[in-house]
């Protein structure tokens, strides 16, 4: 992997100067696309059938839902509230790193306790095992790190 540089440093954001201002970054070829799409389907098929389902309120990871229906759900709720003499309160929350911060373990964990079917918990957990990050160090050295958690 090689490290990428967040695309901003909007205000509130870290500084360049700043470690965590960086993070890793991988590029996945077309075929690595298409298997992820296929995984992802598969799972989120299994889920909907046994559960748990994805609340309807979830747009993030959901088929034929974006951003935008995100936003035009929001403005109607907030139309109707104020065309029936109420107000509309929003409350935001972005947790830091939140898919980074994730174990696999804990991944694992949740495929066997929703009765994931044995080949795609055997598949998910192939695709997590044996990253790491490769970089150079202060001696000009390689340094090979295992990576445990977070977006591969």
């Amino acid at each position: 992997m090689e490290r990428g540089k967040i695309d901003s440093l909007e205000e509130g954001r870290q500084s360049a100067d700043s470690p965590s201002a960086y993070r890793p970054i991988c590029f996945l070829d077309e075929i690595g696309k298409l298997f992820e799409r296929i995984v992802a389907t598969r799972l989120n098929g299994h889920l909907s059938r046994v559960g748990p389902d994805l609340a309807d309120s979830q747009f993030g990871f959901r088929r034929e839902r974006s951003t935008v229906d995100a936003i035009i759900r929001v403005r109607s709720l907030s139309e109707q509230a104020v065309s029936q003499g109420g107000v509309a309160l929003a409350i935001s929350l972005d947790i830091v790193n939140a898919f980074n911060s994730l174990p696999w373990g804990a991944i694992r964990s949740a495929l066997a306790h929703h009765q994931v079917p044995p080949y795609l918990q055997g598949v998910i957990g192939d695709y997590l095992r044996d990253r790491y990050i490769l970089y150079m160090g202060q001696n000009g050295r390689k340094i090979r790190r295992e990576i445990r958690s977070g977006v591969p």
